[in-house]
């Protein structure tokens, strides 16, 4: 049975270092796994206190994560990785922690906060380090 891989990325300045590191990955093993690329719309909550927008934040955020899984993509393929792509909102840790749940490794990235930003601000990665049911790879 194929192995299930998931790569979770961000657009940010990590995601070159995780799609690197989940090349290097996946081919240590015998077989291909399946390799799923993920891409997370934070959700942000956003209030027009005069009641119209000129700005439709959703639509932004969706071209903006097609523009980075598509970017994905194109690097895997260019390495001679197959991959699907999938876009979802909601808060990263959790949306990454429920589609982790049909994988059988998570590579995501890290963003190196130091001790104190990781203690006010919170870290994904570390998140997913605690509640993955699978292990967890963090490129660095």
């Amino acid at each position: 049975m194929s192995k299930k891989v998931l790569a979770a990325i961000d657009g940010g300045s990590q995601t070159a270092k995780v799609l690197d590191t989940v090349i290097s990955f996946i081919e240590e093993f015998e077989h291909t796994p399946e390799l799923t690329v993920l891409y997370v719309n934070r959700s942000i909550p956003f209030v027009d206190p005069a009641g119209f927008t000129e700005v439709d934040v959703e639509t932004a955020l969706d071209k903006e994560g097609s523009q980075v899984l598509s970017d994905a993509r194109n690097h895997l393929n260019s390495k001679g990785a197959d991959c699907h792509v999938k876009a979802v909102s909601g808060d990263p840790a959790e949306m990454i922690l429920t589609e982790a749940k049909i994988h059988d490794y998570i590579v995501v990235g890290s963003r190196g906060l130091g001790v104190i930003s990781e203690a006010v601000l919170g870290s994904v990665s570390h998140k997913i380090i605690q509640q993955a049911e699978c292990p967890v790879i963090i490129a660095k």
